[in-house]
């Protein structure tokens, strides 16, 4: 208050250093005697500071709940009525007016100097600020705030999948720069677009929900759509999309032959399969477009197309062998082109737009010499490591030096005794 006056005080400092001067001058102004500053609604409504003076102002400021705005005199009164129910609590109807029910006041002049007299009532005077800026040797606050945080919404399951904007809130850090109050924590709400993308998706013919995280496009979670008494939700997926019924060693669903084919299964590889080396033959259910891969005894490897499924069956064997196959009819076929036939093929019936066919190898080795070849070649190699073996022994007796033995001294031999032949025998 300086000579009589409410003044307030603002000093302003370019925090970001933008121009040349970082401080500017303080200004100041002069408030009503609430504290209100100038062209602003006083907290005690209707009344509006215009220059320094409090004046009624309803049709600028409004009224308390529960009274109506005069727009001639600017004041609020209290509603008319018809009993006391139609008047707020602690008044009386009287006389068509709502009434205090006890006159506390009839004038500002009958209250304390920080009370009004609202309508025979004595209320606390509000201020504007909580003290009167530019008194002698007041401190005065200059807050420093961070930028407004990150938008803090919450939402439901239900907002994400319908795409809702959600509510939150935004907060900051405030200091004074002149130590003059505590820090403090400023918020505001804020309105921001959930960060989830959601996309219906069909995988391992089953419905699903996908929630991606729009900044990173990561697939987070996923919710598989079922009957009402169950609720899969998938947290962690993996980006890698694999059907568990492709390895459960049978075939079912939309495959092709066991844990082979369809929209989700790896390619069907006959060569895969034990029985169809063997020379066994296979059932498999071709959809149109679908291809199997087989090889050959020469070793090379086709394959076979479903081309088309109508009535008959039209096959492609490793273009430009093709042939129509109608109900049960057989047909073999020379994939090699070597004059042999290689495989056999029937239509055993076209069920649900797919067309199941009986499949074998007509070159096929018998189930227990299904690898007769390979033994062959495992009893060649060992008898060529054996040969190796002896070769080596005998190059190391070649090349290893030679001893020779002393000659021993030829044994002497007696003198053969030989008798006279001649020399008759004595007769006794």
């Amino acid at each position: 208050m300086v000579g009589g006056n409410i003044i307030r005080q603002r000093y302003c400092e370019d925090w970001n250093t933008c121009g040349t001067n970082l401080s500017k001058p303080a200004t100041n102004e002069s408030c009503c005697s609430d504290y209100t500053p100038p062209g602003v609604c006083s907290p005690t409504k209707p009344q509006y500071c215009s220059g320094a003076t409090l004046i009624d102002d309803c049709n600028r400021c409004g009224c308390s709940v529960g009274e109506l705005c005069n727009s001639t005199t600017g004041k609020c009164e209290l509603p008319e009525c018809i009993n006391d129910a139609d008047c707020p609590t602690g008044f009386e109807c009287k006389n068509n007016k709502c009434v205090p029910e006890q006159l506390e006041c009839y004038s500002d002049a009958d209250c304390a100097s920080d009370e009004y007299c609202y309508h025979g009532v004595c209320k606390k005077r509000e201020v504007y600020q909580a003290a009167a800026p530019g008194g002698a040797g007041e401190c005065l606050p200059k807050f420093n705030c961070t930028e407004w945080g990150n938008c803090s919404i919450k939402y439901t399951l239900q907002d994400i999948i319908e795409e809702k904007l959600a509510s939150g809130k935004q907060e900051r850090s405030c200091t004074d720069l002149n130590k003059c109050r505590p820090a403090k924590v400023e918020s505001k709400s804020c309105v921001e677009r959930i960060p989830i993308r959601v996309e219906k998706e069909t995988f391992c013919l089953d419905n699903y929900i996908n929630f991606y995280d729009e900044i990173t496009g990561e697939l987070v979670s996923r919710i598989k759509l079922g009957g009402a008494q169950k609720l899969d939700i998938e947290l962690g997926v993996l980006a890698e999309k694999h059907c568990a019924y492709c390895d459960d060693r049978i075939k079912d669903y939309d495959e092709v032959y066991i844990d082979c084919g369809g929209l989700y299964c790896k390619e069907c590889n006959l060569d895969n399969y034990m029985n169809w080396i063997a020379g066994e033959e296979l059932e498999l259910a071709l959809s149109e477009g679908t291809t199997v891969y087989f090889t050959t005894e020469s070793g090379v490897q086709h394959s076979l197309t479903a081309t088309k499924i109508t009535d008959i069956l039209s096959v492609d064997i490793k273009s430009p062998f093709s042939a129509d196959l109608s109900l049960k009819e057989t047909k073999k076929f020379d994939a090699d082109s070597d004059g042999k036939y290689d495989i056999s093929v029937t239509l055993a019936e076209i069920k649900d737009g797919k067309a199941i066919v009986k499949m074998n190898r007509i070159k096929a080795l018998p189930a227990p010499f299904a690898y007769a070849k390979i033994v062959l070649w495992i009893g060649l190699a060992l008898l060529a490591l054996i040969a190796v073996r002896e070769i080596i022994t005998v190059a190391r007796k070649i090349s290893a030096p030679s001893f020779k033995r002393p000659k021993l001294e030829k044994e002497k031999s007696f003198p053969e005794i030989k008798t006279n032949p001649s020399r008759k025998k004595r007769k006794h």
